[in-house]
Parts: structure tokens; sequence; C-alpha cells
């Protein structure tokens, strides 16, 4: 799935558990590792954005006791998703709203709510907010976990800085985790938080391609704009294309 010049999503038709995306595997797994047999069982999952629809795909084909709810703006991406990515649409409620308000009528409560909505390469501004993350807080279990993806530039990621910052305010264990060293400028990063326990520093991969993610939360935060420059994100101040400039422009600006 292509949007916006980007690729979205890659979906294989035989084993919907194969996550190809490295960040949506990291989604994944980051899930199995906080919940553990609890996710075999079956969880009650909340995504705001569909896309190509991987993880729901995944999360059904692994836990198929699961119940999956999905927030998709557009009804064209659904439709090219069943036409084209293997989706079945049946198989899982969809809501065909702006994510936000489709979570702030929902009565939940989730296990999991993952966030995973974009604009060319930004995030829309609302669903960064501390506005935000309290109503994700009161949407979650006790147990609960809230998972992100957020593109941002590499080394001093600002716009990851604000959203750790903002989460933060909301819930107790906020941590970034990457694969590795980057190779290029413009990484996905994928954000945890939750007001449970904190993940292990490192988690492997338990199904698909192998790999592993390392929670970067104080080495990153520490290099670069310090967090005390950084603003808290509300509803009347959330400047995301200011903060991923560097990654819209480069050095010409």
């Amino acid at each position: 799935l292509v949007l916006d010049h980007l690729l979205h999503g890659i979906n294989h038709r035989e084993d919907p558990s194969l996550l190809t995306a490295p960040y949506v595997h990291a989604i994944d797994e980051l899930a199995y590792a906080h919940f553990g047999d609890a996710y075999d069982a079956g969880l009650s999952w909340f995504f705001a954005g569909g896309g190509a629809y991987s993880q729901p795909r995944a999360v059904q084909a692994l836990s198929p006791a699961s119940k999956i709810t999905v927030a998709e703006l557009d009804p064209a991406v659904t439709l090219t998703a069943a036409e084209q990515l293997y989706l079945d649409p049946e198989s899982m409620r969809i809501l065909h709203r702006d994510a936000r308000l489709a979570l702030r009528d929902e009565a939940g409560p989730f296990d999991v709510v993952v966030g995973d909505v974009f604009h060319d390469v930004a995030i829309p501004q609302h669903l960064v907010t501390r506005e935000f993350a309290s109503l994700v807080r009161q949407r979650l279990t006790a147990d609960g976990l809230y998972v992100m993806n957020v593109v941002d530039a590499f080394p001093d990621p600002r716009l990851i800085k604000a959203i750790i910052k903002t989460l933060a305010t909301e819930l107790r264990h906020v941590d970034l985790w990457m694969e590795g060293p980057p190779t290029a400028a413009r990484v996905t990063f994928v954000v945890t938080a939750s007001n449970s326990k904190r993940l292990p520093k490192t988690v492997i991969a338990r199904t698909g391609l192998p790999r592993a993610w390392h929670r970067m939360t104080e080495d990153v935060m520490a290099y670069g704009t310090p967090p005390a420059r950084i603003p808290l994100l509300t509803d009347d101040y959330a400047p995301v294309e200011r903060l991923i400039a560097d990654l819209l422009l480069g050095d010409s600006h």
C-alpha cells in the first residue's frame, strides 16, 4: 500500500502473521512481551488507523479470540486493502471515522491501543496532544498498553521527544524502541506507554523475521535538544511540522 508517496504496508497472502515492515513487527512483538500468554488467549485491540491492515490481520491469525476495532478515516483505503491486500473486512469491526472521535465514543476498555495514523510523514496534531493521551489512558485497562509509530529525524528526533514528554504526563512508563543504529536520517520509531510494568531492555521477535528491538529512551532524550526546550503538546499548541522541520526540509532551512 502506497499513500502520499510513502510505502505504508506489505501483506503476505498466505501468512498474515508475517509482518514485513519492521515497525509493524515491533508493535506486535512489544504487545506480546507486555502481555505474554494473555496475548495468545485474546485481547481487546483498538487501532487508530487501518492502512494496509497488516497488524489487525496478524492479530487475527496469532490470537483468533482477540476483539479488534479499527478506526480508518478513508473508506477507499479499506476497500483497497480488501480488494488487493487480502483483508477480510467482515472479520473485524471497522469504523470509518476520525480515530480520536471513534476512541472517544467507544466505551472500552481496551488492552491495546495502537496509533498508526499519518498524513504524509506527519502525525495529525490532534493525535499527539496531552488531551489525546488522557483519552487513551481512560480507554485502556489497568494493564493496558499504548503503542505507536512515529517518523522523525535521527539523531535528534524533536517530535519523538515531545511525544514522550507529553505521554509521560498521563502514563507512567513511556519508552522509545529501535532495532539498532539507523542507516538513514529518516527513521520510523516505536513508542510504548503504560501504567503497569515496564518492558525489558531488549525484546526479541518470537515469530517472523529474526529481529530485536532495544529500549533507547534515556539515550535519545539525553542527546541533542534538551527536553526542557521541547514543548508539551496540547490541543492549543502542537507544532508537529515545526518539530520535524529537519526531516521535511533537510539542511536547506
